[in-house]
């Protein structure tokens, strides 16, 4: 018969058997704190990541999966416009792994109220755009 390991001797005797042994209790208690601590973490990742992909398609909705800006060394939102009759907007039209091509225009703007200034950007569409995405994201 093996003999019985160095932990296992130990977790027999702070929890054992006996009638005056104190540790007992609170060893129990603390068993059930670190179950219900790994169990509140375990709930709280699976939370996260349900939001994320929420976050991750509400995002995507208002803006787009890929824009095309021109190459210049602007960062600004006054960049140079996309030519909308160039030949290489005409060829993304024709693949047919594109399920729509929307052009639109950025502002940047100031709304003051009576004791605050924030910074918006004001988001021009066309008479074109997909508002399937708005009109569930937006609420009144």
């Amino acid at each position: 018969m093996a003999t019985p390991s160095f932990s296992y001797f130990i977790a027999n005797r702070i929890s054992g058997k006996g009638a005056n042994n104190l540790s007992r209790p609170v060893v129990g208690i603390s068993v059930v704190s670190i179950a219900l601590g790994v169990m509140l973490m375990l709930i709280s990742v699976a939370i996260v990541v349900g939001f994320k992909h929420s976050i991750s398609d509400k995002v995507t909705g208002f803006t787009s999966h890929l824009q095309i800006v021109p190459f210049d060394n602007n960062e600004s939102l006054e960049g140079q416009p996309v030519d909308t009759k160039s030949e290489f907007v005409h060829n993304l039209k024709l693949n047919p792994e594109i399920s729509h091509i929307q052009f639109t225009a950025k502002k940047a703007g100031v709304v003051k109220t009576k004791d605050q200034i924030q910074g918006v950007i004001f988001k021009g569409i066309g008479i074109d755009y997909d508002s399937t995405f708005l009109i569930e994201a937006l609420t009144e």
